[in-house]
């Protein structure tokens, strides 16, 4: 980039309109692009600070947790920043969450390491980039959840089931669950040991553990916080599917798995999410009108309850006007209650 930049004009890196920046390398580089940039003045505004670093977090990077932190160095995080969300509609805890499932994966860390590992971290200078990238991670982590941030924030992301959209809105906890569960689910059904029902222990899961433990040492009651969890996923009735693929029988299968509870406790080894496959959608909508006699009323049962019209439209509009506009009147409808754009 260096060798480039006396050819090409590094500012066309910034986004005028979010004074923001898409990067996904690592934190000298980082530097470099700020000294050449107007980003160097903007950074001095705590919000624009957020703006920058809501860019930089939508790619994934192992440096991301060190560079978020030399972003807010000196400045106070506040709860409108730890409030503030992409064009995706993500905070920067759900994106440091996500980043933090990649770089674990990326590390190869078993999860039989992961409590010793992280005990390491807080107890000992680090030793080798990787515990000192993950460090980062956590510790930036730690300083959001200090900071206000809600935990329990619904993101919404768009999937399709047997021809049809849906929005499924989750927390950092389901989305990290949906991101682990596919990995998890591969690599023991290649080992034969799991069918697809099994409970999965948040033990098996590094990310969902990482996620729990940090949580735990931050000071977070995780009884309560899970109290918190299960009431989101029945109050924003949830979708949460993951696409599977099975290798049992010596044959590739794809299957649809659905997170149908969870239990919880005090330490995040008593975490554990049961999974179901999911029923064909005349089959879901069959049982839904026998125990809702009360839509056989003719006009009673709309047909369009997924809102598929709108969901669809993204394939023919703006994805920034779909998650900014569409996205937040969805949200209205089905919760009554609003849902924070960007900001």
């Amino acid at each position: 980039m260096r060798l480039l930049a006396r050819y090409v004009d590094i500012e066309t890196l910034i986004d005028e309109e979010h004074n923001t920046i898409s990067f996904s390398g690592d934190l000298e580089t980082f530097k470099w692009i700020i000294s050449q940039t107007n980003l160097q003045g903007m950074m001095q505004d705590v919000k624009a600070c957020t703006r920058i670093a809501l860019g930089i977090s939508a790619y994934v990077s192992p440096f991301l947790g060190e560079i978020l932190q030399f972003i807010f160095d000196g400045k106070q995080l506040t709860l409108e920043c730890c409030g503030m969300k992409n064009v995706y509609g993500c905070t920067l805890l759900r994106n440091l969450a996500w980043n933090m499932h990649h770089c674990l994966r990326q590390f190869g860390m078993a999860p039989q390491e992961l409590p010793e590992s992280l005990r390491t971290i807080r107890a000992k200078p680090l030793e080798g980039p990787l515990y000192r990238l993950l460090e980062h991670t956590l510790s930036f982590m730690e300083i959001l959840v200090a900071a206000g941030s809600e935990l329990h924030e619904p993101s919404a992301s768009l999937a399709r089931f047997e021809g049809r959209s849906y929005i499924t809105w989750g927390t950092p906890l389901l989305y990290l669950v949906k991101l682990e569960v596919s990995h998890s689910f591969v690599e023991s059904s290649l080992r034969g040991t799991i069918a697809s029902c099994d409970p999965i222990a948040a033990t098996s899961i590094p990310s969902v553990y990482t996620w729990l433990d940090q949580l735990k040492h931050t000071g977070i009651d995780l009884n309560a916080y899970g109290h918190g969890e299960e009431n989101f996923l029945r109050d924003h009735a949830c979708f949460p599917y993951f696409y599977c693929w099975q290798h049992t029988t010596g044959q590739e299968e794809y299957i649809w798995l659905r997170l149908v509870s969870f239990t919880y406790g005090p330490e995040p080894g008593d975490w554990i999410f049961y999974m179901t496959e999911v029923m064909e959608n005349w089959f879901v909508e069959f049982w839904d009108m026998v125990e809702h006699p009360e839509r056989k009323i003719p006009g009673a049962w709309s047909v369009d309850d997924n809102n598929e019209d709108e969901v669809s439209g993204l394939n023919g509009r703006d994805p920034q006007y779909f998650w900014e506009s569409v996205v937040p009147k969805l949200y209205k409808e089905e919760f009554g209650r609003e849902y924070r754009p960007y900001e």
